[in-house]
Parts: C-alpha cells; structure tokens; sequence
C-alpha cells in the first residue's frame, strides 16, 4: 500500500534547492527559458519521488515534491507552493550559511502552521568539518523554539552525492512518524 504526501522546499535563493532536489529525483526543477538564463527558480516546481517502507509492514511512500524559488522577488510563489504541504525540507548551503530568506521561510512555515521538516545543509563539500560543524550550530540556534529545532540535519553534496541517501531515509523516517492525513 502506498501513502502519499507532499513535501515543499524552503530557503535562500542559490542554496541549491532546485539542484537537490533534482539530485533526490531525478528530475530537472528549472524547465523555464528565463529560469535557464537567469539561474534562479521563478515559477513552482514539480517532481515525483518514491521512498519504499524499511521493513515488512511499512508503506511505500509516494512523494510529490514542490521547489519554490528563494528569491525575495518571488516570495508570492513561495507562499503559494507551501500552502498545503505535510513537511518543509529547509536548505540552507555550508558555504553561505543562514540568509535573509532562509530566516523569511522558515517564518512563512511557521505562521502556516507547518509542523514537520527536516533540514539539507547543501554543498558541504565546499567547507572544512569545522565550519561544517559550525554551520550546523548555528542553524541549530536559528531553529529553536520553532517545528525544526529538532529536526535532522544533514549535509549534502550534490557533486559527490553526500548525504542523498540519508536524507532520502530521513524523509522516509519523518513520514513514518507523521499521522494520517486529514480527510
């Protein structure tokens, strides 16, 4: 038996969401001319991601995947893509850290009500384990007090494919957690 359940990105724009999530499915998220010229995510994305249950008894998961831009300028496009989701994936990229959309996400999440998340800190691969470390505390006390305080945070590449798995797995982990959806 499948469930299904959808996940939108959140954060900064040039953090990599759009690269993520086509590294987790395979999927190119910027399809449009402008997008391509510009580099940036203009108008919502959309992909598709199956996650198999771990264990006899556990379901599949459909996942339907929606990457908003972080770009201030489109922050209208962003509301619109995480107005009805079961969890948030909140990117933020190693090299750059905690950014003004970044923290204007996180806020959006929270004022709608969003209760569910996890964390991708992008392009680990461009930092020493240090400011890796650091930038993981930091995002730590960025979170507290609000639904990701907690959250799992791992660190991604999507160069060497670091932590793909992992957070494949604690998508998986975080939907096994979740309640039913209300009907």
């Amino acid at each position: 038996m499948k469930h299904h359940r959808i996940l939108a990105t959140a954060g900064h724009v040039d953090h990599g969401k759009s690269s993520l999530v086509t590294s987790l499915t395979r999927t190119a998220m910027d399809r449009l001319p402008e997008e391509k010229k510009r580099g940036i995510t203009i108008e919502l994305g959309f992909a598709h991601m199956d996650i198999p249950g771990q264990n006899p008894g556990e379901p599949d998961w459909s996942i339907g995947i929606i990457d908003v831009p972080g770009h201030e300028n489109f922050v209208k496009n962003m509301v619109a893509g995480v107005g009805a989701i079961d969890m948030a994936l909140l990117v933020t990229a190693a090299d750059d850290g905690w950014m003004p959309q970044t923290e204007e996400h996180l806020q959006i999440l929270e004022y709608l009500g969003v209760q569910r998340g996890l964390i991708a800190l992008t392009k680990s691969d461009l930092v020493s384990q240090d400011d890796l470390q650091m930038a993981i505390e930091f995002i730590r006390e960025e979170t507290s007090g609000t639904f990701l305080e907690s959250a799992p945070i791992i660190p991604t590449s999507i160069k060497d494919h670091r932590g793909i798995d992992q957070l494949r797995a604690s998508i998986r982990d975080l939907l096994q957690q979740a309640p039913p959806p209300e009907i």
